[in-house]
């Protein structure tokens, strides 16, 4: 949606200036505010595309969430609060995913990806065994 408006900036601005009382007063800053709000949300856009693969793997999940969060920390919006809330809460939920063992032991599974693991997932895995 923020994509549209932005694309329509043109026509909103000619229809500020035909109706001056109306509600079209979208001020500079505001449009500043929406293009970055557009470039941070592409970033987890793309990563939920990837997510809707029907072959996805645990292992692939745990490979693009933890880029989607390299990306939201090293980008050029990484001062931004909305960026900021997105990486916590993605944070918060990784916690309770990655403390589900048997989430960890899909992930471990998928040779491509066990490196992904931290020690105290694998040997959460291990326990898991006995």
């Amino acid at each position: 949606m923020l994509q549209r408006l932005l694309e329509l900036r043109e026509v909103v601005e000619e229809l500020e200036g035909k109706y001056p009382k109306g509600d079209f007063g979208v001020q500079r800053y505001q449009w500043k505010q929406m293009k970055e709000l557009e470039s941070i949300l592409e970033k987890p856009a793309l990563a939920t595309q990837k997510f809707q693969f029907e072959d996805l793997t645990p292992g692939h999940f745990v490979y693009v969430w933890e880029l989607l969060k390299e990306e939201l920390i090293e980008s050029d919006f990484k001062t931004s609060i909305f960026a900021k809330a997105i990486k916590e809460s993605m944070e918060a939920r990784e916690t309770i995913l990655m403390n589900n063992p048997f989430f960890c032991a899909a992930v471990f599974a998928d040779l491509h990806y066990q490196c992904l693991l931290n020690e105290e997932q694998q040997v959460l895995i291990l326990l898991i065994n006995i």
